[in-house]
């Protein structure tokens, strides 16, 4: 009597082969930047609904199951989102916490009450509410995204009890990112369901962040440049400190008077329009005066009115 050789369990397999195709989360460091700027412009868009401020922070972004993580988002205001590119469904959902948080400060609530707790089913304001946040939260996602893939995420259905089966039949791999808002010192979880799937052509893009391209100077155009600035003619003008007359003693000047300077030749500015730029002292060379630059003057430039 022979055996047949240990055949491999199917389920086992199955379950190594999603194992290995799970996206790296800690290697997408652009994908967590994608969600906070999606967090942000939630927290832009509120504004419009209630005055207290909103507060957001990325909680985590993991990879799960479809049917798991749908399952618990069983009690919240939830939208699934076709996207066309993809050709997928995303779910945004809000948890029934952040529900609550949102209709207490839309409403004049301080947050000095415990958070309202209550496993009722929402009504029909609540309802709306959560499909309007869901909304202006997928067109954040939309602008966070541009650069990156750009996408149009359309609305089919708005549902307050998801099912594990609300993306089909067969389960799938998910990136679950949750987002943390605190209003009035409450708040809750928004929750993003986007198809691992649907990341993979764009992998490498969220992997790390596009660097610019080095620019190549021409050497004979930089050289040409050089030449040509250093070669441009400037006009400097040198200034010697003089003495102060009262205007009785100007107005009885004649030509051929002299004024004695204060100064001794010592303290000669020299500027370019109107711009300090050396002191020097008088000299003699050849015959002709001359000025010694004795320092450079630091001062800050003036500024020139056009």
């Amino acid at each position: 009597m022979t055996t047949a050789p240990n055949q491999p369990d199917s389920a086992s397999v199955g379950e190594r082969l999603r194992a290995m195709s799970k996206l790296s989360i800690d290697k997408l460091p652009v994908l967590n930047q994608v969600i906070e700027r999606m967090a942000g412009g939630c927290v832009d868009n509120f504004r419009e609904y209630c005055s207290p401020v909103f507060g957001a922070f990325v909680n985590q972004i993991v990879t799960g199951d479809s049917w798991d993580l749908l399952e618990a988002l069983s009690d919240s205001v939830a939208g699934i989102f076709y996207c066309r590119e993809w050709d997928a469904r995303i779910v945004i959902g809000l948890e029934r916490r952040l529900v609550f948080a949102i209709m207490e400060a839309m409403f004049g609530g301080e947050g000095t009450e415990p958070p309202f707790e209550s496993t009722r089913p929402f009504s029909s304001l609540e309802t709306r509410i959560g499909k309007a946040v869901c909304e202006f939260a997928a067109k954040s996602l939309e602008k966070a995204f541009s650069g990156i893939s750009e996408i149009t995420l359309d609305p089919e259905r708005f549902e307050t009890a998801l099912e594990f089966t609300t993306l089909g039949q067969t389960s799938m791999m998910m990136v679950h990112a949750a987002v943390l808002f605190q209003v009035l010192d409450q708040g809750g979880l928004m929750h993003v369901l986007i198809p691992q799937n649907s990341l993979t052509p764009i992998r490498q893009k969220l992997e790390r962040e596009r660097k610019a391209m080095p620019v190549s100077s021409d050497p004979r155009w930089t050289s040409a440049l050089q030449n040509r600035i250093s070669t441009t003619e400037v006009k400097v003008s040198a200034l010697l400190e003089g003495k102060e007359l009262q205007l009785s003693e100007l107005v009885k000047l004649k030509p051929g008077a002299t004024i004695e300077l204060d100064g001794s030749g010592h303290n000669i500015v020299l500027e370019c329009e109107g711009d300090k730029l050396f002191r020097g002292h008088l000299g003699q060379a050849q015959g002709y005066f001359t000025i010694t630059i004795d320092a450079p003057i630091t001062e800050e430039p003036r500024v020139k009115q056009i």
